[in-house]
């Protein structure tokens, strides 16, 4: 079940509009630091594709989605660009990707996620983030 869904042209200065309707989502969802680690990973996903997919071309469109899969949010961010291949950038802790200017995003991405996803679809480029649901709350009287 969608819960969001919006598209922006690529420029940076719509991200706080990004947080502003991602945001209030994700702390309806999950508890305070878990909702703060998953929007900054949607505001870097977002980053990305305004910056690396579109290439900062205002004309090229954005796509945010979060979405209700039965145990898990579904974060997908699309962009018009050709993409990249995850397993084909560096690992992040190795000392040549820790003096690279770019790829800091990706392992902030992926510490606040379950898992990640990398397709194309319809001339598209999607990136989904998982993130589990918490357990509900059971009521202990």
């Amino acid at each position: 079940m969608i819960v969001l869904s919006l598209e922006i042209g690529s420029d940076a200065h719509r991200l706080p509009a990004v947080r502003a309707a991602v945001d209030p989502v994700l702390r309806r969802l999950f508890p305070p630091a878990e909702a703060e680690q998953l929007g900054q990973a949607v505001r870097e996903a977002v980053a990305n594709a305004i910056q690396h997919g579109n290439a900062a071309d205002p004309r090229a469109a954005v796509g945010i989605t979060l979405a209700l899969a039965e145990d898990e949010l579904l974060i997908q961010v699309s962009d018009q660009g050709s993409g990249f291949v995850p397993a084909a950038t560096a690992s992040p802790d190795c000392p040549p990707a820790l003096l690279r200017p770019h790829g800091g995003g990706l392992t902030l991405i992926l510490a606040a996620v379950t898992g990640l996803d990398v397709t194309r679809s319809s001339g598209r480029f999607l990136l989904t983030l998982r993130a589990a649901l918490p357990a509900p709350q059971s009521d202990a009287a």
